[in-house]
């Protein structure tokens, strides 16, 4: 089974160059060590109105990374709430 690693600054670094000399995602893939469809999904992922740049890109992960951590607590009042709304049905 593989496991999921997330693009570093680095190589974000190298697709940008990549990217800017024309190599085709297939050639940026082979570069980077990844799968032609990582680099795919990154790069429709993080263009900006200037192409595809590695510290726009960098924030945004950095960003999508954050918002993944929030977690809602299942807290008393909350469960309370969900089984008083539950028995009124």
């Amino acid at each position: 089974m593989r496991h999921y690693k997330q693009l570093s600054y680095e190589q974000r670094s190298q697709i940008e160059k990549s990217n800017k000399i024309g190599f085709s995602q297939a050639q940026i893939a082979l570069t980077v060590g990844v799968n032609r469809s990582t680099i795919s999904r990154e790069l429709a992922r993080s263009r900006g109105q200037r192409g595809y740049r590695d510290k726009q890109a960098q924030k945004f992960a950095l960003s999508h990374r954050e918002e993944a951590r929030k977690v809602t607590k299942m807290i008393p009042e909350l469960t309370n709430l969900v089984e008083d709304k539950l028995a009124e049905k």
